[in-house]
């Protein structure tokens, strides 16, 4: 019985040993050195060339902790340019046990010279469908009864993001983010700072969000975020209870923009409906259930609509 322990205990402390080993070296180790196996499964992965041409790191311990320079992604055979994706910077921290536990916490995010190609070839498939699709069978079905809670970003510094829609006989579509901010505010909320462009439209975004530990809970967040898009105004005040269910709402919408079909031709989509827009949206606490109320009016059409969800 005594040797039955004792190699109980040898195999218990081999295992400790060995379970401390690798703790010590994904906390210490230089994971960074396993860049060229990386850049192989991942392409391997998505069926196209990827390479990290510049510095790479990478740590999991006691937080994802990643930093990469000069990316790039391959086109597609047909592409009209070599690189599908080419990224100047990454640096990213993630918090380990949010990504079991939920919601992701994204405690740092800094990205900068990013492009991104999308285009579709002559029979229509897009460049963006990577590796081999599974066949229908064989793919899962998503579960329509879970909600999973966004994740909650700290810190963010985005810099000149362009993505590139290309078609066929027409003009490139352009999406730009000259930069994005998220960062302490006042009052304990997140503060959001934004310009960019819609093809020949300006774009801007400025409110705050939080505070940090509702946006973890899901509870008692409060929000203010004024966006445009050229002419279109968007407003967002107030807050919410709970998320998931809704709940213990008290939110308030306002939309409007002086002719909603000249938008719609400078961003290069079917004038379905022309004139002024101007819309007022209310959230309301209703006991177990929420109130809807919206007033809406585009050129001669007016609609009102209230009830409960």
């Amino acid at each position: 019985m005594s040797r039955s322990y004792r190699l109980a205990a040898i195999l218990l402390s081999a295992i400790a040993a060995l379970l401390a080993a690798v703790v010590l070296y994904l906390a210490f180790g230089d994971l960074g050195r396993h860049k060229g196996r990386i850049e192989a499964l991942v392409a391997d992965l998505i069926g196209r060339p990827f390479a990290i041409d510049g510095a790479f790191e990478l740590e999991l311990l006691p937080a994802i902790s990643v930093v990469a320079e000069r990316v790039r992604v391959g086109n597609a055979d047909w592409g009209s340019q070599p690189q599908m994706v080419e990224l100047g910077r990454l640096s990213a921290r993630i918090g380990l046990w949010s990504l079991v536990s939920g919601p992701i916490d994204v405690r740092s995010l800094e990205v900068s010279d990013l492009s991104v190609l999308l285009e579709t070839g002559p029979d229509g498939k897009g460049n963006w469908v990577l590796g081999e699709a599974r066949a229908p069978e064989e793919a899962e079905a998503p579960d329509s009864s879970a909600a999973a809670a966004p994740p909650v970003l700290q810190n963010v510094k985005l810099a000149n993001l362009r993505i590139t829609y290309r078609e066929r006989g027409k003009p490139d579509r352009v999406a730009l983010i000259e930069m994005l901010s998220i960062g302490p505010g006042s009052a304990g909320l997140l503060a959001l700072s934004g310009k960019g462009s819609r093809d020949e439209l300006p774009a801007t975004m400025s409110g705050e969000l939080g505070p940090l530990d509702a946006l973890f809970s899901g509870q008692n967040i409060r929000l203010a975020i004024e966006a445009s898009l050229g002419d279109l105004r968007l407003g967002v005040n107030g807050g919410l209870g709970r998320l998931d269910p809704l709940d213990g709402a008290d939110l308030a919408l306002k939309v409007g923009h002086p002719d909603v079909g000249t938008m719609l031709k400078k961003l290069r989509l079917p004038v379905m409906v022309s004139g002024a827009l101007s819309a007022n949206a209310r959230l309301a606490d209703a006991g177990d259930l929420t109130r809807l109320d919206l007033a809406a009016k585009l050129g001669d059409i007016t609609l009102k609509v209230g009830g409960t969800l």
